[in-house]
């Protein structure tokens, strides 16, 4: 990816490194940054930020001795990377110290909204009180350039403006000429690989009435000004804010990425057709350190009524209905053991009916959705099942989901149970056992007289069929094609059944099983432990009441197998789901199928000596006409040592 130097290293050292005290910036960043943004992280004060991170107990892992061989060796790590890439500075985090004076932007562009695969990034810094710092700095990245073999020029970025281009090297893959832009205006040090977004953001300097700015996108504004709004009334001044528009970004990265989308359907471009572009975009606000949390999170999607639709959205895109109950509730079956939960509710007759276009969309004709129930129904070979009235028309509007991890950890610890809400559990179950029955994978096993199905996959995906898959650095959608076995995967196990009002799906048969004995013998329910209850006093605080999903998480639990999995060198095979999205973020050279560790986690102490640090957290998240309003907290793990 075309990244300059400066971006890494600016973007690194807002995490690593000590800064010195800053003040806000006279012109907010958003109103120099184009309207093409999208993505965007700023903080106004990197020192207090800084400060108050590390006043959490996460910001006191980081600093336990116990880490410092990793961290240590992972900056290493990030400077080869960098210097492979040819991104590499030369220069440490130190040289970079004390040049900011004011807020610090981060952007991903999409320059060209016309282009798909246009792509750009800049840094903005209100270096207010810190010109010299910065010419230094300037000077610092000038000699590491020409280290490089890059050219050097001076280019007019602006009447009476002028800013240093820097050539690269042409290196091998690389989708265009790189080119980095500095350049110093009134108080800000500005960053960029895109000429015409260096000449856009001068212009825009000194003048906050642009037309053309990321502060004149509605969805910006309108996450912004709700976030604002509450801190407000919060009395809370916010460390980290941030927004994305979801489609745009991740067109965006996968141009820089340089991905040869794969044969197949695209899934960023279906779900864009399918009305999922709905969600305008995505911004929130972060605080680390509040009197009462650890780390508290607020974020609002935009994704207003489409005008002129009968419905909300259109499309596929229909399916996003959440309606808000006061009824989420954790279940008597839902016990303390678990890891995670996470309930919403859900109309999920709705979601089948309007998954239609989408299914048909990713096989690439029409009518598709409605030959395969159709078949399931009369082809004399099939199960004979009728999906309407056997198992769509009995779908209630809630579900759960639950998980855990076993020990020791391996690639596939991670355990996880799905129930959905259904109402009628004999025509669910009869449904259930027809379909199974002839399924040479599949085998009724029985847990004292309660029939589960086990299925064991030795199908990989290749071979049957497509397999929609992420794909680079940053999310890419694609479909894995028959022709590719060295990407071929298994098809994870899972065990079904019907149990308790619900139809339950798990990756474990032995999760079931242990479900069911623990409702037995009558274990203590998640309601009873005392991190829920710390949990749901602090989100209830925070406006949860109507809501439209509730989760709730044991962190030393939910981060144990990847965690466990990065230590040992084996985080592209882990099953998780946050390694799986780990994997996605960090896997930038998986070209031949076969993933690499991008990182190495052998020096990281063993779990066991970090747990102190990880506490219990929780989200809700509320359903609206303009949207949906997400609220969460991370609590500390010891609340009497650190009051609160």
């Amino acid at each position: 990816m075309a990244r300059t130097a400066l971006l890494h290293g600016l973007l690194a050292v807002l995490f690593v490194g000590s800064l010195v005290r800053v003040a806000p910036a006279a012109q907010p960043v958003e109103s120099i940054l184009p309207a093409t943004t999208k993505l965007f992280i700023a903080t106004l004060d990197v020192d207090e930020t800084r400060k108050k991170f590390q006043a959490t107990q996460l910001g006191a892992l980081s600093q336990d001795p116990l880490m410092q061989p990793f961290i240590e060796d992972l900056k290493k790590q990030i400077s080869r990377k960098m210097n492979e890439a040819g991104n590499g500075m030369g220069i440490t985090w130190e040289d970079m110290e004390g040049v900011y004076g004011g807020e610090v932007a981060l952007a991903r562009i999409q320059p060209d909204f016309k282009d798909k695969n246009s792509y750009a990034m800049a840094v903005i810094i209100d270096i207010t009180g810190k010109r010299a710092q910065a010419d230094t700095l300037l000077g610092k990245i000038d000699i590491q350039q020409k280290k490089e073999g890059a050219t050097r020029r001076e280019v007019k970025i602006a009447d009476g403006l002028n800013g240093v281009e820097y050539v690269q090297k042409v290196r091998a893959g690389a989708p265009r000429v790189e080119k980095d832009y500095y350049f110093i205006k009134d108080n800000f040090l500005v960053a960029t690989d895109w000429y015409p977004i260096a000449q856009g953001m001068a212009a825009r300097i000194g003048n906050e009435a642009n037309k053309d700015s990321l502060a004149s996108i509605k969805a910006f504004q309108y996450s912004m000004e709700r976030n604002a709004a509450v801190a407000k009334q919060d009395g809370l001044n916010y460390h980290v804010r941030w927004f994305v528009e979801p489609f745009g970004f991740l067109e965006a990265s996968r141009a820089a990425n340089r991905r040869e989308a794969k044969k197949g359907p695209d899934l960023l471009k279906i779900l864009q057709t399918q009305g999922f572009n709905a969600i305008q975009g995505v911004g929130g606000y972060v605080f680390f350190d509040t009197p009462d949390d650890e780390l508290l999170h607020r974020t609002f999607a935009y994704a207003p009524p489409i005008p002129g639709e009968k419905d909300k959205y259109k499309l596929a895109a229909r399916m996003l209905k959440f309606p808000n109950t006061k009824t989420l509730v954790p279940q008597t079956w839902v016990k303390d053991s678990v890891g995670t939960y996470l309930t919403l509710n859900w109309h999920l007759q709705d979601a089948f009916k309007y998954s239609e276009t989408l299914i048909d969309a990713v096989a690439g004709e029409p009518g598709v959705f409605d030959d395969l129930w159709a078949s399931m129904k009369d082809d004399p070979h099939g199960p004979k099942i009728d999906i309407y009235k056997g198992l769509v028309n009995e779908l209630g509007e809630r579900v759960s989901i639950i998980s855990d991890v076993l020990q020791p950890v391996n690639e596939k610890s991670e355990r996880m149970l799905v129930a959905i809400d259904v109402k009628n559990e004999a025509t669910v179950r009869a449904t259930i056992d027809k379909f199974f029955k002839g399924d040479p994978t599949a085998r009724r096993r029985e847990f004292e007289g309660h029939g589960i199905w086990e299925i064991e996959n030795e199908q990989t995906a290749a071979a049957g069929g497509p397999m929609l898959s992420i794909e680079g650095t940053e999310t890419e959608f694609v479909a894995a094609e028959k022709d590719e076995e060295e990407e071929e995967r298994k098809l994870p196990n899972m065990a079904v059944t019907v149990y308790g009002g619900h139809l339950v799906i798990a990756t474990h048969y032995d999760y079931i099983v242990e479900l069911l004995k623990n409702v037995k013998d009558k274990k203590p329910e998640l309601t009873t432990l005392k991190d829920f209850t710390r949990v749901e006093t602090a989100l209830n605080r925070l406006g949860q009441g109507n809501d439209s999903f509730r989760y709730f998480a044991k962190t030393e639990e939910s981060y144990r197998a990847t965690y466990e999995m990065l230590k040992q060198n084996k985080l592209p095979q882990t099953e998780s789901m946050f390694a799986r999205l780990l994997n996605a973020i960090l896997d930038s050279n998986s070209e031949d199928g076969n993933r690499e560790n991008e990182i190495d986690g052998s020096k990281l102490p063993d779990y066991a000596q970090i747990v102190k640090y990880l506490g219990p957290t929780g989200l809700f998240v509320q359903s609206e006409e303009q949207g949906w309003w997400i609220v969460g907290s991370l609590l500390t793990r010891d609340p009497v040592a650190t009051g609160k």
